[in-house]
């Protein structure tokens, strides 16, 4: 399926926005202002935009292009040695074609993926004996971070709350860092898939870099798809799933892909029965993971009433991601009802607190890894949620986070004392239900093993228990 037809995203200027960082003139301030401005319209509109002049250099794109041709020429057994996955933090190398439980419907791409640096419960890896790819990437990662920053203040003062309402929820840089391949095919080969099937993307705002050969393409409301084509200069950006939930929808997160360019003919007018391989930068901004997303108030009237409650950006991320993982491929929709472990919708009111007492097990009905159901308890208030809550500090020296929930510790008998256990992700304790439940252990009972659905290997690292004394 070719894409086809002329671009109507808008075209915003980065330069004009962030021009009162240089002149406070009243003829600068109002430029910026108007820019602003045409900015969330775009993002109410279609949820995209063209960001020209966006300040990161030309050479620091064209370094990051320059790698992903080598090291997506590398041979298979070398790129493995990265290979990521859930347990690597998603972090790595991703092939769907080797992942996906049916390759022949699976994305028609390769990916290399980063978060930030110096992680440690989410570490990066890198291929050996190449700083030079390492360092690009970080300082790209660093820019792209930085123009992320300025959007959202734009877009918070636009719905009257304070320009650096974002910033507590974005300051840990949980964001998301790939740089995609998609080999030379053939034509035929689009009959069956796509090289990036329709989706959304899952956080705050994404910044996109094509190489020349086309091929994007955006959802219009009225269920059809505009071109998307590379424009000289300029990023591509656009909302994400947890913005859109923080704005109450009146930003769109918007239905993508990518798809067979449109034919060109070669120099005997003649269509190539092969489609070029394609290149693409793609920085992912995401709210911290701990950050409780759900709708700021000015963005809920009677008009647009409240659509979503609370949802830990964490989970969120996690869960779509392993879905690609899982298929090859994200899907056209998502809802917080397709959590894995979850049988009931996670959308409504904040968590209530729970009261101290009772069973020394909690059962497999306890929803305490789903985050967005988290029992909170501190001072009986719905929405207060202490780090506790999150993860020990011991699990956050681990690359598999932990989320150690204080319903637990409120309801142990007076005196108790035991091993709390929490299943995460893949992992797994025989002794406890396979997802999101939380059991205590008595010192007297044997210790049970944690083991990753993708591995046989037994994991005993301390950092997936706790003892309450």
């Amino acid at each position: 399926m070719a894409a086809n037809g002329t671009t109507s995203l808008p075209i915003i200027d980065f330069a004009k926005i962030i021009g009162p960082s240089i002149s406070r003139s009243p003829e600068v301030l109002e430029e910026s202002e108007l820019e602003q401005q045409k900015l969330f319209q775009a993002f109410v509109d279609v949820g995209f935009c063209y960001l020209n002049n966006h300040s990161i250099p030309d050479y620091a794109r064209d370094n990051l292009f320059s790698h992903a041709k080598r090291f997506f020429a590398l041979p298979e057994s070398e790129k493995a040695k990265v290979e990521t996955g859930e347990s690597k933090g998603f972090h790595g190398w991703f092939s769907p074609a080797r992942t996906s439980g049916d390759s022949r419907h699976s994305d028609l791409k390769e990916a290399f993926d980063v978060g930030k640096e110096n992680d440690p419960t989410r570490p990066n890896q890198w291929p050996e004996d190449w700083p030079e790819f390492r360092d690009d990437m970080n300082f790209f990662f660093e820019k792209c971070h930085e123009v992320h920053l300025v959007l959202l203040r734009a877009l918070a003062r636009q719905v009257g709350v304070d320009e650096n309402f974002f910033e507590p929820h974005v300051n840990e840089k949980d964001h998301f860092f790939r740089v995609i391949y998609y080999p030379e095919t053939s034509r035929t080969a689009f009959q069956d898939r796509l090289r990036a099937s329709a989706h959304t993307d899952y956080g705050t705002l994404t910044l996109l870099f094509n190489d020349e050969s086309g091929g994007l393409q955006v959802r219009r409301t009225d269920g059809t798809y505009i071109a998307a084509p590379p424009i000289p200069g300029c990023a591509i950006i656009n909302v994400g799933d947890l913005l859109s939930r923080w704005f109450n929808d009146r930003l769109v997160s918007t239905e993508h892909r990518v798809v067979e360019p449109e034919p060109k003919t070669d120099i005997t007018g003649q269509i190539p029965a092969v489609v070029p391989a394609r290149y693409s930068i793609a920085w992912f901004g995401h709210p911290n993971r701990e950050a409780l997303v759900e709708p700021i108030d000015k963005c809920c009237t009677a008009d647009n009433p409240k659509k979503y409650g609370p949802v830990y950006a964490g989970k969120h991320v996690v869960e779509r991601l392993a879905y690609l993982h899982k298929k090859g491929q994200n899907t056209t929709t998502w809802t917080d009802k397709m959590q894995r472990g979850t049988d009931k919708a996670t959308d409504g009111p904040a968590p209530q607190p729970v009261a101290a007492g009772g069973s020394q097990t909690l059962q497999s009905s306890c929803r305490c890894f789903n985050w967005s159901e988290s029992p909170i308890v501190q001072d009986s208030s719905p929405v207060a949620r202490p780090s506790s809550a999150y993860a020990s500090p011991a699990s956050r020296d681990h690359e598999r986070r932990v989320q150690w929930c204080t319903a637990l510790e409120a309801s142990l008998d007076v005196g108790h004392s035991g091993t709390a256990y929490a299943t995460v992700g893949c992992h797994r304790t025989p002794t406890t239900c396979v997802r999101g439940c939380f059991r205590i252990r008595r010192k007297s009972e044997p210790e049970p093993q944690v083991v990753s659905e993708h591995s046989t290997a037994p994991d005993t690292d301390a950092s997936f228990r706790r003892t309450i004394e």
